[in-house]
């Protein structure tokens, strides 16, 4: 079976790139699109969060860590 396949069903999972643009329209803005993905049956969200400078990395991951998964997961 190929990898990511369970019986007749397949998983799907994308790497998106967290964009400062989205960022600057707002947590709800991320929640949105993150759920739009998972309504469509995306399995699995990895985001990127790399920047240049390490404390904006950790902003992000803050922001999506206690804001936007816990959205999307309610």
């Amino acid at each position: 079976m190929p990898p990511g396949a369970r019986g007749n069903r397949l998983t799907t999972s994308l790497r998106l790139a967290l964009s400062d643009d989205l960022v600057r329209q707002g947590a709800q803005a991320v929640t949105d699109l993150f759920g739009e993905y998972q309504r469509l049956g995306l399995a699995h969200l990895m985001v990127d969060f790399r920047r240049d400078d390490l404390g904006r990395m950790l902003e992000l991951l803050d922001l999506v860590a206690t804001k936007v998964r816990p959205a999307v997961a309610a």
